[in-house]
Order: structure tokens, then sequence, then C-alpha cells
């Protein structure tokens, strides 16, 4: 090319010494010289890729790279998030927190309204201190007493209370008008078996009587009878004196019936004076066990209803900041054991909880170094952090929306790598990029391994 350049040059500045001859440089243009360059670039251009080719090769044989299994997950804190519920629901009295507020242990979150359950105490307490009442005069009338020994807790209370006093008041005149019945029934009773004792008497005198006449009938029948067989009297007076003889004894005789009715009478008014005060107590005592029933039953209702007015302030179990608020009105009905608020807990250490295909847990354990890339901030400024497995789950999770299984693994940051996260926050929630690291592979093996297992399974196939 130079040479031809310099020919040129001489021979356009002395025209009159060009040569009849071709210049001898010329030959360079033949095209013999043009198959040869193209076999030189040819030959070049084949160097090249080959030395590309064994390049490659050597660098997917030789060059190792990190495996990884690759999760989706969520930054979650060590303490789970705090619940808070009411076990027994009611209505917002006092709502003294708001979303975002941060709380400490402790610290009343809202007040429920008492009325209700103030209302539902009293009921359960008058009817408790009635039977308390009842239990004490039911125990008076089964020993026979004319005293009451009332329940200390209802003597306690009557100092206090004018409704427990009307009730001490109202058993005591119960057992007094009670009792001056019995006594009354069993004064009548008592009247009764007197007037059958003084007729057993007039009739035991006029039995006395009876014999004694049949006594002279007798006596009389017996002259007449003699005269009579003397032939001294008449037949008819002995026959008089004989039918006078037999008219006593049936008098005798019905006089003494009399006698036993009136004293079986008197035994029966004995067995219901007795059973007049065995009633009373029978029934003393079946009233008393049923009330003794009740009463244990209201004390234990007793005892829930003021767990449950205990539980009218709604207090946070642990420091943190209050989450998903879902009362913001006052008189708000809140229902059993809905939640009410979370709260996330401050100052504890964070976790990955990330989701892994099932087809690779075999190549995830406890202990392995995993990358974390958090996807809300800026890459290009926000360095990835290193973490470790501390937990795999021990079975699949499902997911019920589409259907797909998954395993679950916890990733804790090593605790210097959250610091170079610099001054963005993380927050619970957010979305993360886990690669649990594995075993080095060459990125031969990444390009072959494709091909092998296709070929191993082809030739499995039938």
């Amino acid at each position: 090319m130079s040479l031809f350049s310099q020919t040129s040059a001489s021979a356009s500045s002395s025209p009159a010494s060009l040569p009849a001859s071709p210049v001898p440089n010329r030959v360079s243009s033949t095209p013999e010289s043009h198959v040869w360059q193209a076999q030189g670039h040819t030959a070049l251009g084949y160097g090249a890729l080959a030395v590309l080719v064994l390049g490659l090769g050597a660098w997917s044989a030789l060059t190792t790279i990190q495996g990884a299994v690759v999760g989706s997950g969520t930054v979650e804190v060590e303490t789970n998030r705090q619940v808070v519920q009411h076990q027994a629901g009611g209505i917002v009295q006092d709502l003294l927190v708001k979303e975002g507020d941060v709380v400490q242990p402790g610290q009343v979150l809202l007040r429920m309204d008492e009325k209700l359950d103030q209302s539902e105490l009293t009921i359960i307490e008058n009817q408790l201190f009635s039977l308390l009442g009842n239990a004490g005069r039911l125990t008076a009338e089964q020993d026979g007493k004319s005293e009451i020994s009332f329940d200390p807790e209802l003597v306690e209370r009557a100092k206090t209370d004018s409704h427990v006093r009307e009730i001490i008041e109202g058993q005591r005149n119960l057992l007094q008008a009670r009792q001056e019945n019995r006594d009354k029934q069993v004064g009548q009773l008592q009247e009764r078996k007197h007037q059958t004792a003084q007729q057993i008497e007039g009739l035991n005198a006029k039995l006395n009587a009876l014999r004694q006449q049949r006594q002279l009938i007798s006596e009389e029948l017996a002259v007449q009878q003699k005269l009579l067989r003397d032939g001294l009297t008449q037949t008819s007076k002995v026959m008089t004196l004989q039918r006078s003889e037999v008219e006593a004894d049936g008098e005798i005789a019905s006089s003494m019936a009399s006698i036993a009715e009136s004293r079986a009478k008197i035994a029966e008014i004995e067995i219901a004076i007795l059973n007049v005060s065995g009633e009373l107590r029978e029934q003393s005592i079946t009233d008393l066990r049923n009330a003794e029933a009740q009463i244990a039953e209201l004390r234990q209702k007793r005892v829930s209803s003021l767990e449950t007015l205990g539980r009218t302030e709604v207090t946070a179990p642990t420091g943190g900041v209050v989450f998903g608020l879902t009362v913001h009105a006052l008189r708000t009905v809140v229902k059993a054991a809905e939640p009410i608020l979370y709260i996330i807990p401050q100052n504890v250490g964070l976790v990955i909880t990330t989701n892994l295909p099932p087809n690779e847990i075999d190549q995830v354990h406890v202990g392995q170094k995993a990358d974390l890339v958090f996807a809300a901030f800026d890459r290009r400024q926000t360095p990835d952090i290193h973490g470790t497995v501390i937990e795999v789950s021990a079975d699949v999770f499902n997911d019920e929306k589409t259907g797909n299984s998954f395993y679950k693994a916890k990733i804790k940051p090593d605790e210097q790598e959250i610091a170079r996260l610099g001054d963005v926050q993380v927050l619970p929630g957010m979305p993360v990029e886990t690669f649990i690291q594995t075993t080095e592979r060459s990125p031969f093996t990444y390009l072959t391994k494709p091909l092998a297992s296709y070929f191993n399974k082809a030739f499995r196939e039938r």
C-alpha cells in the first residue's frame, strides 16, 4: 500500500519521466495475491474462534459458581406479633390508642362498657344472697332451732346492703311463721287427743256401771230361778231377767269396743303429731340440698362475672407498635375472641421466613449460609446481606388459593449485617429474595446437567 502511494506521487510530480513499461510494484494486485490475503484472514478467524472456544471450555471446566436454592420470603420478628382480644366481647366505652402508637407492657388500650356485666353480676348476687338466707332458715328447721345461723358472707354484706338485711329479716319471719304453724297443728292434734282420752274415761265409767248392773241382774236371776223351781214365781219374770242380762252383756261389749276405738284414735293422733315435725324436717332437708347445689352454681357464676368485670380494661400484653386496629369509634361492638388489634414488638431480632420449592428442599439444612436481597429498597444503593438458616419446616405447606406446595425456612441475618443497610428501616412484612447457598459447581456442569437428565430419562422410557 505504501509502495503504491509513493509511486503515484512520483509519477504525478514528473510527468515526463513516466516509463513506457509497467511499474514492477503492480505485481501485488494479481489474483494470486488476493487469494493469499483471503486465506490469511480465514486462518486468523479460525484461530481466534479456536482460542475463544478453548478459553470458554477451560473457563467452564475450571471455574466454579456458588449454587443456591432461590426462595421468596418476608421479614418477620423473632417474637411473633401479639394479638389483642377480649374473651367475652362487649361495647367499647373508651378507645385510648390509634394505629401506629407505641405502647408499653400493661398499658390500657381500651375500656369496655361494664354496665351490662355489672347488671348481670347484681342479678347473680341477689339470687345467691336469697339462697344463702333460705339455706340458713332450712338448716335451723332441720336442726329444730328457733334461731338462724346465717352465712358469714351474708352477715357481712348485710352491714352495707339494705337488700340483704331485708332477706335476713324475711327468713327470720318465715322461720317464726312456719314454726308457729307447726305448733298450731300440733296443738290441735293434742286437743283432739285430750278429747279422745276424756271419751275413754266416760266409756270406762259407763262400762263399770254396766258391769255392776249385770252383776245385780245375775244375782236377781239366780234368786228367781230358785223360786221358779220351788213354784213360788212366774216363768215370765225369770225370762225378763234373762233378757236384761243379755242386754247388759251387749252394752258392755259395745262400751269396750268404743274404748278400743278411742284408744286407736289416740295412737293415730300421736303419729300425726310426730308427722307434723317429721314432714317439716324432711322437706327442709330436701330443700336445703337443692339450695346448696344452686348456691354452688351461683358462686361459680359470680366468679366468672367478676373476672369479666375485671377484664373491662384491655391492656397491652407486650410493648411495641399498634398495628391492624379494627376499632375506630366508641360504642363499637366487639365480638368474643375476635382480634381488636396487633402489637408488633420493637427492639427484637428480625428473621426472614421464605418459601422454598419442594424439589430442592433436600439441599437445605440448618446452618447454611444465605444471601438476602430486600426488593423494597434500591438495589444500586442497598447491599445484599448475609444470614444463616435457623429452621426448616418438617413437612410441606399448601397454599389454598394457588394450590402450590412449598417448604418454609427461617433465616436469621447476621448481627453485623443489618447495620450495612444504613438508614433504611426494615419493617415486618417487607418482601425479601433469598438465596440459600449450596455446593459449588462449574459452568460446564450447569450446561450439561439438563442434557444429562434428559438423556437419562429418555433411555429409561419404553
